[in-house]
């Protein structure tokens, strides 16, 4: 029994190894299922080398280069949307205090002059 955990444990070493320096993570995962559906069929469920496969080989699945992709992608756009959001906050911050009778001057000293022109721009396009 240890013979096979210890099999099973250099199969999955190996494709580690193999899978971060060609990375093929997709063809990692896939032999790690291979394996465990091989496992269904030799040993039996309530045997403790299946327990001990299930240990080496499930613990240690990378995640596919796709789905590192969609998060990185979705990360991204929560940032941009976050940004969004701040940016038309603070033009509304700035046609506000237009409107409520501050000096451009004023406004300056915590708003940028790209940000103040932009609000008043947008003012003058609602208007």
């Amino acid at each position: 029994m240890k013979h096979l955990l210890d099999d099973f444990r250099e199969i999955n070493r190996r494709l580690e190894d193999a899978s971060e320096k060609e990375q093929k993570s997709h063809f990692y995962m896939d032999m790690i299922v291979l394996i465990e559906k091989i496992a269904d069929y030799i040993i039996p469920k309530d045997n403790d080398i299946r327990k001990g496969l299930g240990e080496i080989m499930g613990g240690k699945i990378l995640k596919l280069r796709s789905e590192e992709l969609l998060e990185l992608g979705e990360a991204r756009g929560e940032a941009r949307g976050r940004l969004t959001g701040l940016h038309e906050a603070k033009i509304d911050a700035i046609q506000n205090m237009i409107d409520l009778g501050l000096t451009r001057e004023q406004i300056l000293r915590k708003y940028s002059p790209e940000e103040y022109e932009e609000a008043i721009n947008s003012m003058s396009v609602k208007a």
